[in-house]
């Protein structure tokens, strides 16, 4: 078996990676607990928890089965940024994740389309434009994301900040 030069400690971005897995667990309690360090993480290194968040992200509701979850830790990643971390062609790639989820799906109001807008709303209170540009791209047209983009906006709207 091998062993890093740090000991047999796993390296903070495969510790990270691995309870940003733990969110599809299929145990609540996991979930939950996973949910918890990573928003204790993201205070102190959002990027690094966004960047794994991302990684997991990709195949979307299909492959993962938990996007509230993992929206909602990604919300709390956004919102801890400082200024100067804010990456804005990063924060596109985000705003895009959660709203390709977002338009693909023909459910109303599930837990993850709250989560993922409030993702949105998060990119929002740094990079309002960025938000605004990516929600005017789907309002147009027959779209059965409409009723949760216009849900963004008045969230966005009654946000502090």
């Amino acid at each position: 078996m091998a062993s890093s030069s740090s000991g047999n400690s796993i390296p903070a971005p495969e510790a990270v990676q691995v309870l940003v897995s733990s969110l599809g667990d299929e145990s609540h309690v996991v979930r939950a607990a996973s949910m918890a360090a990573l928003r204790d993480i993201a205070a102190i290194n959002p990027l690094l928890v966004l960047e794994c968040c991302c990684a997991v992200s990709r195949g979307g509701r299909r492959r993962f089965g938990n996007m509230s979850g993992l929206f909602q830790v990604m919300a709390s990643a956004v919102r801890a940024l400082e200024k100067r971390d804010v990456d804005p062609p990063f924060m596109a790639k985000l705003a895009k994740i959660a709203t390709a989820e977002m338009i693909s799906s023909k459910e109303l109001s599930a837990d993850w389309q709250r989560a993922a807008a409030g993702l949105l709303v998060s990119i929002g209170s740094h990079l309002p434009d960025l938000m605004m540009e990516e929600i005017f791209l789907h309002l147009p047209g027959p779209n059965s994301a409409l009723p949760a983009m216009v849900q963004i906006l008045a969230d966005f709207a009654s946000a502090d900040g």
